[in-house]
Order: C-alpha cells, then structure tokens, then sequence
C-alpha cells in the first residue's frame, strides 16, 4: 500500500491499520511508522488555526505536543536497531531557530539504497547521538518519508509472499 495517500488523507482507522501493519515490518518499521507520524503532525501544526475552548491548548500546539512525542518515538526505534541495522542519525543545532534550536536528522536508506536525509526541528533534544554531519538544504523531508514507508512496505510484501503471508491473487 502506498504511503502517500495515509499520509495526505484523513481517515483515522485507515491510517491506524496502516501503522499497525508497518510497525510488524521489521526491522525498520517502527522507524518508518514514527517517522510519518512526526511528519505528518509537523505539517497539521502548521495549518491549523484555533482551538477546542477557551483554556485548552491550541490544534496547533496539540499537534506540536504530538511531534515531539513522535520525535521520541523515533529516537527509541533507532536506539533499538542492531550495529548491522543502524540508520545514519544523531541531534544537531539551530542557532538561526532559538525556540527550535534542536534537530534531528536522520538518513534513511533500505536495502543499501540511499533515500536521504530527513530532518525535524524540536523545542526539546530527546535520546540520542550527535549527528555527524549537516542539513543537507533539501527540505525533502516528507518525500523522503513517504519513500522509505514505501520501501519499508514493498519488502514486507516481498518477503511475505516468500513465506506465505499473504494470499495469492490469481
């Protein structure tokens, strides 16, 4: 299943089945899943206007609140790769963004295949390395996303037509 069509849409259980089925692709999986989420948070807190009432947080913040809790999210999936797995990635500084100094950058590849790199901007550093090298001025980050969720999938229905995962169209 194609990524770009979750991530654009707006049905709550389709993009929970998605994140459900992801998530079993190991081992990247989970990353891909919090990787997408984050994104797609990231780009809902910049639309949104208003809030639910008066003394409630703002759409925007709540969606800002659930960034950083995907940030998290990423940073505990990358911990969790072995040596052999392991994703370039690491926490860099933005001096240009006092509020959301802090980024996390990550370079996505599958398979040995380079995607490249994505990164966020958090009002918080949460778990992890340094990052060993720069922003590469792109701003590509949710193609790149979109591509490695689609990578991520395309090898679990690989492998699991190799073992009989899924039912045989004929």
């Amino acid at each position: 299943m194609p990524a770009a069509p979750i991530y654009h849409g707006s049905d709550g259980a389709a993009t929970r089945a998605y994140y459900a089925a992801l998530t079993q692709c190991r081992p990247y999986g989970p990353v891909a899943v919090a990787l997408m989420r984050a994104s797609k948070a990231s780009t809902r807190a910049k639309q949104y206007r208003g809030g639910p009432g008066c003394g409630q947080p703002s759409y925007r913040r709540l969606a800002y609140d659930r960034k950083s809790w995907s940030l998290q999210e990423v940073c505990k999936a990358l911990l969790a790769l072995s040596p052999a797995q392991a994703l370039v990635w690491g926490w860099g500084r933005d001096l240009a963004q006092p509020a959301i100094a802090f980024v996390l950058y990550v370079d996505l590849a599958y398979n040995g295949e380079g995607i490249g790199q994505c990164s966020f901007h958090n009002q918080a550093r949460h778990a992890g390395p340094d990052y060993p090298g720069a922003w590469d001025g792109t701003g590509l980050s949710t193609e790149r996303i979109l591509a490695f969720c689609d990578a991520v999938w395309e090898g679990m229905e690989q492998h699991g037509a190799q073992i009989g995962l899924f039912a045989q169209e004929g």
